[in-house]
C-alpha cells in the first residue's frame, strides 16, 4: 500500500511577518501570520487517498533581512524607545515561525546580514530544526546540525539537510562571518546525499540557491556557481529538492528522478508538494504554489502586533523634502536617459565617502518607486529596499571600462533596431539591480557594437582624460563584491568603507539638505545606430 505525506514549503520571505504591504501602507494578503493559517487548514485536509497525511513545513532561507519591521527589531536599528515598549516580548520573526509550525529550516545569505547575534537569538528561540551541511560553526554555539531524521506515523522516515549558496562568502561582511566556515555548497550536498540515502526512505534537501539551468529543457542559463540547484538535483539523488534564493515561482519539476519547486519572495505564496512512496520503493511527487489568502489566527498576531505598530509609526516620519516629485518611469526609459533617483543615490555616496566618482545600481528605480516631495521614512524603504553599507575601491581605467562593459550589456537591439533590456538581466532571475549609474564621468554605449565593446568614450564628467593611476570609485558592498559580472572591481584594492545603511545615509542626506532639487546626473550616452 502506499503512503503519502505533504510539504508545505517556503523560501525568501524577508521579514514578511503581517500582511501589510510596506511600499503602499495597505493590507495585502501576504506574511508568515497568514502562511500560518492557510498551512493550518491545509494540514487538515486528506491526502489523494481520502484520509489524513502527515503535513510538514519547511523554509529555504533568507528569513531574517527584507523590510524596515525585521530592519527594525532584528537589524537593531530601532530607537530606545521602540526598543524599550517591546521589552519582554517573543523574538519577532521566530514566534511566527514556530506559529507556522516549520518542522526544518536553512538559512539564507541574507541571514548573516545582521551578523552572528541576530541568527543566535532567531535560532535559539525557534522551534524548528536549523540544518545547514555547510556551515561550520568553530565555536559549536549555534545550533545548526549538518543532517535530521523525521519518522512520520505512516512510517516513512525523512532524512533532511539543508545547504546556503557558499557565495556568502563573496557578499558578506567578514565580521559577520567570525567563527564561522561556509563551504562549498555541491560539496555539501554530495556528502549528505550519500550519508542520508541508505538510512532513510525520502531524502530531502533544503538549498537556498536557485537554478542554473532551464528546468524543463536544461538550457544552461548561469555560468556562475551561485546557484546549483539544478545540478544537485540531476547529479545526486534526493527526491526532494526544495530551491530558493532567486525569487521565482516556479511551481514545480522533476530533474532526473528529483522532485523540486521554489517560492517567490515575500511570503506572498507557498508550495504544497504532496509525497508518495510505493510498496517497492518508487517515490513520486505532485506540487503546486497556493497564493496565500487573507486570513490569520488571533495570535501571535495580538502578542507581536506592538512590533508592527512601532515599524509603522517609524515609517511615517518626514525626513525631508523635493523641490519636486521624482516621477515613476519604466526601467528601459531611465536606463537610457538618465535617473534622478539614482542621481541622488549617487550624490549620497559621493558625499558620504569623499570619492571621485560614483556607481549606484538601479535599485528601486522603475515603475512604481518614484519619490514624493515630502519624503517619508517609507519613501526610502521603497526606493532602496537593500541593506547595503558603502565601499570606496581604487579602480583602474582598466577595471573602470570592464565594469562599463558589463552595464553595456544590459541593452539589446530588437528587430527593429530599437534598445531593449537584454534577457541577459531577465532571465533567470530579474536583475535590474546589476546595471549601474555613474556619477562623474561621461560615457557613450554603441549598442550596434558586440558587447564587451560598446564603450566608445570614457572621460571624466568635464571631459578631463582619466588617469593612468588608480581612481576612487564609491560603489555599495554588494557591488564590490564583483557580484552580477563585475569581477574586475572584485579584484581592486579597498580603500575605506562606510559601514553604515543607505537607508540611513539617504534619510539623512535628505534631512541636510532640503529642499533637495532632483536632476540627472549621469548615465550613458546611447548609440542605437
Amino acid at each position: 500500500m502506499s503512503r503519502s505525506f505533504r510539504i508545505c514549503s517556503t523560501s525568501d520571505t524577508h521579514g514578511h511577518i503581517f500582511p501589510v504591504d510596506y511600499a503602499t501602507g495597505r493590507a495585502k494578503a501576504c506574511g508568515l501570520l497568514n502562511i500560518a493559517a492557510d498551512v493550518h487548514a491545509l494540514a487538515a485536509q486528506p491526502g489523494p487517498d481520502g484520509g489524513p497525511i502527515p503535513t510538514i513545513a519547511l523554509d529555504a532561507g533568507d528569513t531574517l533581512q527584507g523590510t524596515p519591521y525585521s530592519q527594525l527589531f532584528v537589524g537593531g536599528d530601532a530607537s530606545s524607545d521602540d526598543r524599550e515598549a517591546t521589552r519582554g516580548l517573543p523574538h519577532p520573526i521566530a514566534t511566527a515561525f514556530n506559529a507556522v509550525g516549520y518542522r526544518f529550516v536553512t538559512l539564507g545569505n541574507h541571514d548573516f546580514n545582521y551578523g552572528r547575534k541576530a541568527i543566535a537569538d532567531y535560532l535559539d528561540a525557534l522551534d524548528a530544526t536549523c540544518v545547514c551541511a555547510n556551515v561550520r560553526d568553530l565555536t559549536n554555539r549555534l545550533p545548526i546540525v549538518r543532517h535530521a531524521f523525521l519518522d512520520l506515523p505512516n512510517g516513512i522516515r525523512l532524512g533532511v539537510t539543508g545547504i546556503v549558496t557558499d557565495w556568502v562568502n563573496v557578499w558578506e561582511r567578514p565580521e559577520n562571518l567570525e567563527d564561522l566556515v561556509v563551504t562549498d555548497a555541491f560539496q555539501a550536498a554530495q556528502d549528505m546525499n550519500v550519508f542520508l540515502r541508505p538510512r532513510c526512505d525520502v531524502s530531502v534537501c533544503i538549498y537556498h540557491g536557485g537554478y542554473e539551468r532551464d528546468v524543463n529543457t536544461g538550457t544552461v542559463m548561469s555560468e556562475t556557481t551561485e546557484n546549483r540547484a539544478w545540478r544537485i538535483a540531476h547529479d545526486l539523488d534526493f527526491d526532494v529538492l526544495i530551491s530558493g534564493h532567486q525569487h521565482i515561482s516556479m511551481p514545480g519539476a522533476t530533474i532526473n528522478g528529483t522532485a523540486t519547486v521554489q517560492t517567490c519572495a515575500t511570503a506572498t505564496e507557498f508550495a504544497e508538494m504532496i509525497c508518495t512512496l510505493e510498496d517497492d520503493g518508487s517515490f513520486h511527487a505532485s506540487s503546486r504554489l497556493v497564493p496565500v489568502g487573507s486570513r490569520h489566527e488571533d495570535e501571535p498576531y495580538a502578542k507581536l502586533l506592538p512590533y508592527e505598530e512601532r515599524t509603522e509609526r517609524w515609517l511615517t516620519r518626514p525626513v525631508g523634502t523635493l523641490t519636486r516629485p521624482i516621477p515613476d518611469q519604466s526601467h528601459l526609459e531611465v536606463a537610457m536617459h538618465g535617473s534622478e533617483l539614482a542621481a541622488l543615490f549617487n550624490a549620497v555616496q559621493l558625499e558620504a565617502t569623499g570619492a571621485r566618482i560614483s556607481a549606484a545600481s538601479l535599485t528601486g528605480v522603475g515603475v512604481g518607486s518614484g519619490l514624493p516631495a515630502k519624503v517619508t521614512a517609507s519613501d526610502v524603504a521603497q526606493a532602496y529596499p537593500f541593506a547595503n553599507t558603502l565601499a570606496v575601491l581604487a579602480v583602474t581605467p582598466k577595471a573602470l571600462r570592464a565594469a562599463l562593459e558589463r552595464c553595456a550589456e544590459y541593452f539589446d537591439l530588437d528587430d527593429q533596431g530599437r534598445p531593449c533590456i537584454s534577457t541577459r538581466f531577465l532571465k533567470p532571475k530579474v536583475e535590474h539591480y546589476n546595471y549601474d549609474y555613474y556619477a562623474g564621468l561621461a560615457y557613450t554605449f554603441d549598442l550596434t557594437r558586440p558587447a564587451g565593446s560598446r564603450v566608445t568614450r570614457l572621460t571624466f564628467s568635464d571631459g578631463t582624460p582619466l588617469p593612468d593611476g588608480p581612481i576612487e570609485l564609491c560603489v555599495n558592498s554588494y557591488r564590490a563584491s564583483g557580484t552580477g559580472g563585475y569581477e574586475a572591481l572584485a579584484d581592486c584594492p579597498v580603500v575605506r568603507t562606510v559601514d553604515r545603511s543607505m537607508q540611513g545615509l539617504v534619510a539623512e542626506f535628505l534631512a541636510r539638505h532640503s529642499p533637495w532639487e532632483p536632476r540627472i546626473d549621469g548615465g550613458p550616452t546611447i548609440v542605437a545606430g
